[in-house]
């Protein structure tokens, strides 16, 4: 099966076998690998010589999802939002029969709404937002002059098909989702004011939608924009539909009950922070107090680039290739590289640094996986080995840190380096 979507990563063309073996490309030489089932997929991506974990989800032709940079398991950074262009050939067909009955209605202005303030919120629409409207938009049935408007009716066709079509009014401009909503929801909002002014909506009508939109606000904890932007919406409707004054009013308690919550959630995590670094303190009294785990793996790196005294382009090329290639630890490692090493060439001065080194392999073990252990110290191998020549500082300090994490791996790495025609100094005699 052949799937095509269209979202804020571009166009990703998904070739899934039978066993929901999954691999894809997007944007320009973007590659994906994993496990599409039953709609899922959770797999890796390449791209621009980078790589990083991806999950997401479709349902109804709509595809939501989530990534991050590194391979390491952590919580995903970006978002993943699109629609699916192109269904596998067995369904292609009765959509193509089905969209000469999807014109833009009534519905379709309503659901511009529902998806607006969905993608609002926290984090965008998620899972919860997402079942939410579907189960609000089914409940609009409205006739029109004797047409009869609304999902069990037939008009739209169906969900895909009236998703697929507000989400293209609201955000897509081509093939780039940055159109400015506002452009739809305007033209929706004047449509409803028609419809109004028409006697097809009434007051009770409307309130029943500004209560549903700040329900689906406060599924998550009603966001500042989700606020501000219903609030002018219920303030133009109050005028000439005075029950929704009393929506107002809840509106804004729904507004400051989310905010008592977050001030809370802020100080219990600000409470876990504090208490967190007060325990490590005490544990390595030598790291500075806002020391990381992307603090403390720059020491190793940086011991193994000045221990023979010679710093040259090769080690600032791998030290670069590390910061890269080390998921997010590494990236941050990157930016903090600079305040790290005048903190380090300080505990150097006060004549503790060898403390430093033993604090820190202990903390690395301790906080790093195997497989991560296993890639930093095959960037410290290479680092001291670019020169062909391991000098005798150099094994002493490969040998300190496989002590540590691989005790009994330190022979099969010099075998493999002698073996490459490098020398390896293992005494200070030699």
């Amino acid at each position: 099966m052949k799937y095509t979507f269209k979202g804020n990563f571009g166009t990703l063309e998904l070739v899934v076998d039978e066993n929901g073996n999954a691999q894809g490309t997007y944007q320009e030489g973007g590659i994906l690998k994993g496990i599409y089932k039953e709609g899922d997929f959770e797999g890796e991506w390449i791209n621009k010589g980078m790589d990083g974990l991806v999950q997401f989800s479709v349902a109804e032709g709509q595809l939501n999802g989530t990534w991050k940079k590194g391979l390491d398991k952590g919580p995903m950074r970006g978002k993943w939002k699109g629609k699916l262009i192109d269904l596998p050939k067995d369904t292609t067909e009765q959509i193509t029969k089905e969209k000469s009955n999807d014109d833009w209605n009534i519905i379709h202005d309503i659901f511009s709404f529902y998806t607006f303030f969905a993608n609002l919120a926290n984090e965008g629409s998620q899972e919860v937002e997402n079942k939410f409207v579907q189960t609000e938009i089914k409940k609009w049935k409205i006739e029109i002059n004797g047409v009869k408007y609304g999902l069990d009716y037939g008009s739209p066709q169906n969900f895909v098909q009236l998703a697929d079509s507000v989400f293209n009014a609201l955000y897509m401009d081509g093939d780039s989702t940055d159109k400015d909503p506002f452009i739809q929801l305007n033209e929706s909002h004047y449509n409803m004011v028609g419809y109004f002014n028409q006697g097809v909506l009434n007051c009770s009508m409307i309130t029943t939608l500004w209560s549903s939109m700040i329900k689906l606000c406060q599924l998550r904890g009603i966001t500042e924009l989700q606020h501000q932007q219903l609030r002018w919406y219920l303030e133009q409707w109050s005028s000439v539909c005075s029950d929704l004054s009393v929506q107002i009013k809840i509106l804004d308690f729904a507004k400051e009950v989310a905010e008592e919550e977050a001030e809370e959630m802020a100080e219990e995590a600000a409470e876990e922070v504090a208490t967190e670094q007060q325990t490590e303190s005490k544990k390595y009294p030598l790291f500075p107090v806002n020391w990381g785990v992307e603090n403390v793996i720059i020491v190793p790196i940086r011991h193994c680039i000045v221990t023979d005294n010679v710093v040259n382009q090769m080690e600032r090329n791998l030290m670069a290739h590390f910061f890269e290639n080390f998921g997010e630890i590494g990236e941050m490692a990157g930016l903090e590289w600079d305040i790290t090493d005048d903190q380090i060439m300080q505990i150097q001065s006060d004549g503790k640094y060898g403390e430093l080194l033993v604090d820190s392999a202990i903390y690395l073990r301790d906080n790093l996986d195997n497989d991560q252990l296993s890639k930093l110290i095959w960037y410290m191998a290479n680092i001291v080995s670019e020169d062909k020549i391991i000098q005798y500082t150099e094994f002493v300090t490969l040998k300190f840190f496989f002590d540590q994490w691989f005790p009994d791996a330190l022979d099969t790495y010099i075998e493999k380096f002698k073996a490459a025609g490098m020398t390896v100094i293992t005494s200070p005699n030699n």
